[in-house]
C-alpha cells in the first residue's frame, strides 16, 4: 500500500504540519516523545489517532480513555520531517515556543500501514456483526469460521483454527461478549457499541473477513476469516 504524504517525504518534498501529523491516522501505532530543554524526555505514549479542532492537535489512542497528549497550534514555532531509509522509521520534529520538543516517530514506515485504511474495508456496527455471527451457526450456515488471530503491536499472537462456534454472548445485557471456542480453547472479549470498539469487514468472493479492535485495546486486532461452505 502507498500512502501520497509519506511518499512526497520519501521524495524530498515539503509537507504541510496537518498532512504530517494526520499521517498518524493511516499507521498501527507511533511513539509521541515530548522532550524538555535538557532533552530529556518527560512524556512518552504511544497513539494511533489524531485529530484538530479548536486550533488545537490532539494525539489519541483509539477507543481508550488514556493516552493523551494536546497541543496548542499556536504552540509550536516549526516543524520538519525526515525519513531515515536504513531504518525504515520516519520522525516528524516540532519546535515548541517554551523550548520543548515534541518528537513523532513511526517505526516501519514502508509496511505498517492500518488494514482499514484499504479500501476493500468498511466499518460495520455491532448489529451486523451479531446477525452476520447467527448466521454461521449450524450445519447448513452459508459461512464456516476458519481462522481466529488476536494480535498486539509487541507481536504478541494468539490463533484459533477452525474454532467451533463464534457468536456473540448477549446472556449479560450489560456485558455483552465476542466468543470464540474449539475444544480445548475459550476466547471471549467484550464488545459494546461502536464508541467503545470499532469493527470493519472485507467481502472477497467466498471469503468474509471480520476485524474486532477491542475497547482498551488500542492497538490489539481480532482477525476473523469466514469462508462460504
Amino acid at each position: 500500500m502507498k500512502n501520497t504524504t509519506f511518499e512526497a517525504i520519501r521524495n524530498g518534498q515539503e509537507v504541510a504540519t496537518e498532512e504530517l501529523f494526520n499521517l498518524i491516522n493511516a499507521y498501527n501505532f507511533t511513539d509521541l516523545v515530548v522532550q524538555d530543554e535538557n532533552n530529556h524526555a518527560i512524556v512518552k505514549i504511544p497513539v494511533n489517532h489524531y485529530e484538530e479542532y479548536r486550533g488545537m492537535y490532539e494525539f489519541s489512542q483509539t477507543h481508550s480513555d488514556n493516552g493523551v497528549y494536546v497541543a496548542k497550534k499556536s504552540d509550536i514555532v516549526s516543524v520538519e520531517s525526515d525519513y531515515r531509509e536504513d531504518m525504515d522509521t520516519l520522525f516528524i520534529k516540532c519546535q515548541m515556543d517554551d523550548g520543548k520538543k515534541l518528537f513523532l516517530v513511526i517505526y516501519h514506515a514502508s509496511t505498517n500501514f492500518k488494514t482499514t485504511e484499504s479500501d476493500e474495508y468498511y466499518e460495520t456496527d455491532l448489529e451486523d456483526l451479531q446477525n452476520f455471527l447467527e448466521n454461521t451457526l449450524g450445519d447448513d450456515a452459508e459461512y464456516h469460521c476458519g481462522l481466529v488471530r488476536f494480535t498486539d503491536k509487541n507481536g504478541m499472537s494468539i490463533k484459533i483454527t477452525s474454532p467451533e462456534r463464534t457468536y456473540i454472548n448477549t446472556l449479560d445485557d450489560l456485558d455483552w461478549k465476542l466468543h470464540i471456542s474449539d475444544l480445548s480453547m475459550v476466547l471471549e472479549v467484550p464488545v459494546t457499541d461502536d464508541d467503545c470498539n470499532a469493527f470493519y469487514r472485507k467481502d472477497d468472493g467466498d471469503t468474509v473477513i471480520i476485524l474486532v479492535k477491542p475497547y482498551e485495546q488500542p492497538f490489539a486486532e481480532i482477525r476473523m476469516v469466514f469462508c462460504r461452505e
